[in-house]
């Protein structure tokens, strides 16, 4: 668990060594509920750790990053081990500018001029380069 793969988290989004390509996470709520499991992950990983919790969410289940974000909302502005903003994540992996990812960069406008250090582009040059292009979200985000 997190004692000693913290960086892993415990490896509950690792879908290694498992048959099932779902990861841990998915198959824990499909076997014990979504509200049972989101508070052992709660009481597992503290709020208060500052773990980059939202990154792993973004790129293992994108379908429970709103859950997430009720459960961790100051994790929205934590780096990863490789400086990249929960902004730059989310649209690398093409995702959609959810509310709280929209209300995030709302609040925060300098999160928008800061570059991704994995790709060297701007959040607005990331989301037109991506296959999931949204010409909403690039203006939005080069203003």
């Amino acid at each position: 668990g997190m004692a000693h793969y913290t960086r892993e988290l415990g490896f509950l989004f690792n879908e290694r060594n498992m048959n099932d390509k779902r990861g841990a996470l998915v198959l824990a709520i499909e076997k014990y509920g979504k509200d049972t499991v989101l508070e052992v992950v709660k009481k597992s990983i503290p709020p208060s750790d500052g773990y980059p919790i939202l990154h792993q969410v973004v790129c293992c289940t994108p379908e429970l990053f709103e859950d997430f974000v009720y459960l961790y909302p100051d994790t929205l502005f934590v780096k990863d081990d490789g400086g990249s903003l929960l902004l730059h994540v989310a649209l690398r992996h093409g995702m959609e500018l959810s509310p709280s990812l929209l209300l995030m960069a709302g609040n925060n406008n300098g999160i928008i001029g800061v570059k991704d250090p994995v790709t060297g582009l701007f959040p607005f040059m990331i989301a037109a380069v991506s296959e999931e292009s949204d010409l909403t979200t690039v203006n939005y985000l080069f203003r």
